[in-house]
């Protein structure tokens, strides 16, 4: 094949192109789209994690040096971190809160923190963490950064122990869920919407077949409209179902 046989089907392939729209924008925009679209994820600024708070800690007064107000110190530290967005709660508050998604955890403190942190002899600490659970990966995150926080502000603590005490976790965080139960996972959490997709496009499909040549269901005579329609409300309303362990 000569070199003007070539340029001359190159031509034509170069015109068909040009005068086919959905090819035109599949080689052009899409990429355009696919870029902006990662451009925008891989610049997006993490969102803060909604915690509530409950500090009934009473401090304890140490001769010599003052108070100690442990728990303060701990609330001090998770609103000056850059993961959460702290909200003072009332105990009373802490299931109405999670429940409503307003918060999707709370540490709670109690009376005695301090009292209970200077009377340990390893000096370890307890945080009490309700999760509302039923996303793993988050709650796992608010674990994580809470425990860190924790660490961070108590280390002085734990380094002033005498010889021979565990300095290695001045902080155990003690975690209970409102729904699920700490050996949920991210294929708990998403696989009812798959499940539910399936079921929703294998009884629309049976349906639209039979109905469509009904004029009124002329706009909805393809299923996936509402495959995706019903997975996203029935997917909404699963993350509030509480399952088994909650």
């Amino acid at each position: 094949m000569n070199s003007k046989r070539i340029i001359t089907l190159a031509r034509r392939v170069v015109r068909q192109i040009a005068h086919d729209r959905r090819t035109v924008a599949l080689v052009i925009l899409a990429p355009m789209l696919m870029l902006t679209l990662g451009a925008i994820l891989f610049r997006l600024e993490p969102a803060r994690i909604p915690l509530g708070v409950v500090n009934e800690d009473e401090g304890v007064s140490l001769p010599g040096a003052g108070a100690l107000a442990a728990g303060q110190r701990i609330v001090d530290a998770l609103t000056a971190s850059d993961a959460f967005t702290v909200t003072l709660l009332q105990g009373s508050e802490i299931e109405t809160r999670l429940r409503a998604g307003t918060v999707e955890g709370v540490v709670v403190l109690p009376r005695d923190f301090s009292a209970a942190l200077l009377r340990a002899p390893d000096r370890r600490a307890e945080i009490d963490l309700r999760l509302e659970g039923s996303n793993p990966t988050r709650s796992r995150q608010i674990t994580a950064r809470v425990t860190e926080a924790a660490m961070q502000t108590l280390a002085s603590l734990a380094a002033g122990s005498a010889p021979g005490q565990a300095t290695s976790l001045p902080i155990t965080v003690a975690t209970t869920y409102l729904y699920t139960n700490e050996s949920m996972d991210a294929f708990d959490f998403i696989a009812p919407m798959y499940i539910r997709i399936t079921s929703a496009c294998a009884v629309n499909t049976s349906v639209s077949s039979t109905a469509a040549s009904s004029a009124r269901s002329a706009a909805w005579r393809s299923p996936w409209p509402r495959c995706v329609a019903s997975a996203w409300v029935t997917s909404s309303w699963l993350r509030r179902w509480p399952t088994s362990g909650s």
